[in-house]
């Protein structure tokens, strides 16, 4: 009989294995291959017992493995929730209402308020300011300047970072013209040299 080479980790390993079969999980327990009597055995166990065949006996009856593929797998996907993660919050930071996390990422309520006290933002109450028509203009030119950005995420914070209008205005703008076919177009266009922030009138896109 071979000696373990990891007895500390058999050790959680095998407690981890008694609690299944004291909270009579049956379907777990058979997918790790133990036999009826072998189960019977250890829910006779102590404590005492597990240690003592773990750290004392040592014999190598648990098999310990790593699939690398699996692993880089996972690493992968925990690297792309993070990103994910990183990204949501640079959106709340930015002004994103819930309304607007919901919508792309599917976030809860309490998902969004957890977001919002880690970053340490007041409740977000009231009404935004809405943007002058000047702002409005340079918004709509900016999204259709980032719309090669394929994640629509990403796209409304690079709006945001040109021109520092908060991403829920900005989503809620973006909506309101893309639903009606109807886009921004001031005084600033016609007359280039104008420093009037003029009045919004809308044209067909």
């Amino acid at each position: 009989m071979s000696t373990n080479p990891h007895p500390e980790f058999t050790l959680h390993a095998f407690l981890y294995i008694a609690r299944l079969i004291a909270e009579h999980r049956d379907q777990e327990i058979l997918q790790l291959g133990l036999r009826p009597d072998q189960t019977d055995a250890i829910r006779l166990m102590t404590t005492e017992d597990i240690q003592e065949m773990a750290l004392s006996i040592r014999a190598n009856f648990l098999e310990i493995r790593l699939d690398p593929d699996a692993f880089d797998a996972a690493c992968l996907m925990l690297k792309c929730r993070k990103s994910d993660d990183d990204l949501n919050q640079a959106l709340i930071q930015a002004g994103a209402r819930y309304e607007m996390m919901h919508q792309y990422c599917g976030m809860t309520t309490e998902e969004y308020a957890r977001h919002r006290r880690r970053l340490e933002l007041s409740d977000g109450r009231g009404r935004p300011q809405m943007p002058t028509a000047q702002t409005q203009v340079l918004i709509w030119q900016s999204w259709l300047d980032c719309k090669a950005e394929p994640d629509l995420k990403r796209r409304y914070l690079q709006v945001h970072e040109q021109t520092d209008v908060p991403v829920g205005t900005i989503w809620k703008l973006i909506g309101e013209w893309e639903a009606t076919g109807l886009t921004p177009v001031s005084e600033v266009q016609a007359n280039p040299d104008s420093d009037s922030h003029g009045d919004v009138s809308v044209k067909k896109k």
